[in-house]
């Protein structure tokens, strides 16, 4: 711990240190504190190599995080993780209040900034091939659909692109598993109606009463308006279903056949991350809520292959900021969404 709050060793030898540690007799009782002093260790590194940040244009800033800046993002949702895992946390406490003045005071404030100003410069927010809003005809139409290939589209709510790195060398871990990742823009504002609305097949979206939004004039609230908007728009048979339930289903059962069989894209919503997230009373379990949602995820591609299905895409709605404290009250924005329709 002295060694990294001081940073008196070099990072890789600090790390070389810890690494030895986990083939010793101790590991299984101390291996999430000697994991969080690796992750804190290459948080720090990684937010000094990032010292001088510059982003050119949208593109360019979109390669950087999703090529390197990410990661900050995971040490410290790992850090986080590790360090309410070890029961003396007295012992990190130290060390924790840097991490987390690092990330919050140091990292994030940067990190907008820079978006800031290519926004600025921009005059508005990306509108590029990437957007979320092109899902539909970039990842699912173009690709599967009129190839007649059967597609499972997985979206779970809030899983950030960092944990969706994660689960993507969980699958490419596994001997029938293959993956491949890429990154797609979240239109603004980013949280749940859009996205999820952005990513069902339209040609134009448009506020709705309250918060929900329609696509070609449709609901797209609830499994039932998005199944409606799916089967009216896919071009192909559609169904929409949630992950409990196809988890439920027996793989080789009439059930499940019927599914598969009877449906040449399916999409599946899993909510397990922004719902904890959402909720005051929860929201602290955000960290704990990834983890748990990586693993079920590989769970329910697992559960498609035994169902003989054989392409999956995994995707989100939205991703979130998570800092393990409570926000100030100049911290949150009393905006109000204006805007009617959003056109392709």
């Amino acid at each position: 711990v002295f060694l990294i709050l001081n940073e008196s060793q070099n990072a890789e030898k600090i790390r070389q240190i810890l690494k030895s540690r986990e083939n010793t007799f101790w590991w299984g009782r101390y291996g999430a504190f000697y994991k969080a002093l690796e992750n804190a260790l290459l948080l720090t590194d990684a937010v000094n190599r990032y010292k001088e940040l510059s982003i050119e244009d949208y593109n360019n800033g979109f390669r950087k995080y999703t090529t390197e800046w990410y990661l900050v993002d995971q040490y410290y949702r790992l850090f986080i993780q590790y360090y309410r895992e070890v029961n003396q946390n007295a012992v990190l406490s130290e060390l924790f209040e840097r991490v987390h003045k690092i990330y919050s005071n140091t990292w994030l404030p940067k990190l907008g900034h820079k978006w800031q100003e290519v926004i600025d410069k921009s005059g508005r927010w990306y509108d590029g091939s990437m957007l979320q809003s092109r899902f539909f005809q970039r990842d699912v139409k173009s690709r599967y659909l009129d190839k007649s290939v059967r597609l499972f589209v997985i979206i779970s709510d809030g899983l950030r692109y960092e944990c969706g790195k994660e689960l993507h060398d969980l699958i490419n871990g596994e001997a029938r598993y293959t993956s491949s990742l890429e990154y797609q823009v979240t239109g603004l504002p980013s949280y749940t109606q859009l996205g999820m609305a952005a990513m069902l097949p339209h040609k134009e979206l448009s506020l709705g009463e309250g918060e929900s939004i329609l696509a070609d004039g449709v609901s797209t609230i609830g499994l039932q308006g998005r199944q409606k908007i799916l089967q009216m728009n896919a071009g192909v048979s559609a169904a929409a279903i949630t992950a409990e339930d196809l988890m439920r289903m027996s793989s080789k059962g009439a059930e499940a056949q019927e599914l598969i069989q009877g449906h040449n894209l399916i999409y599946v919503y899993h909510n397990r991350i922004d719902k904890l997230g959402d909720d005051k009373t929860t929201e602290d379990k955000v960290i704990e809520a990834s983890r748990e949602e990586i693993a079920f995820l590989m769970e329910v591609v697992k559960k498609i292959g035994n169902m003989n299905g054989t392409h999956v895409v995994i995707t989100s709605d939205h991703g979130f900021i998570y800092q393990h404290e409570e926000l100030a009250e100049s911290d949150f924005t009393d905006a109000q969404i204006e805007g009617t329709i959003y056109r392709d």
